[in-house]
């Protein structure tokens, strides 16, 4: 796994959703990265260049919690759940609520 280090959160977003893919464009001299959605409107300006592929990534590991999440809901209450997989759930969820904006 990569070492990177990127700004800690919680990040703020002011601007709305914008659906994925987004693509990150790096400047000649890597002081700075933009981000962009697929049609080429801004989504942010960011100084480090592993927090501009921590933000380009977002719209697919968003797509992969919800995956995560359908995928656990099997039908299996809550009770019966081991306590890893209760916590895995419940970090899911979480961290869909904040992606979603109804947590911060």
């Amino acid at each position: 796994m990569n070492n990177t280090t990127h700004t800690p959160g919680p990040l703020h977003n002011v601007t709305g959703y914008k659906p994925g893919p987004w693509i990150r464009q790096v400047l000649n001299d890597e002081s700075e990265a933009y981000i962009h959605d697929k049609h080429c409107n801004a989504i942010a300006r960011v100084y480090s260049l592993s927090d501009a592929a921590l933000i380009a990534a977002a719209p697919a590991m968003y797509e992969a919690l919800k995956l995560a999440l359908a995928w656990s809901m099997d039908g299996t209450p809550d009770s019966e759940l081991s306590p890893i997989e209760l916590g895995m759930r419940q970090a899911v969820e979480t961290a869909l609520a904040q992606a979603e904006g109804s947590k911060p």
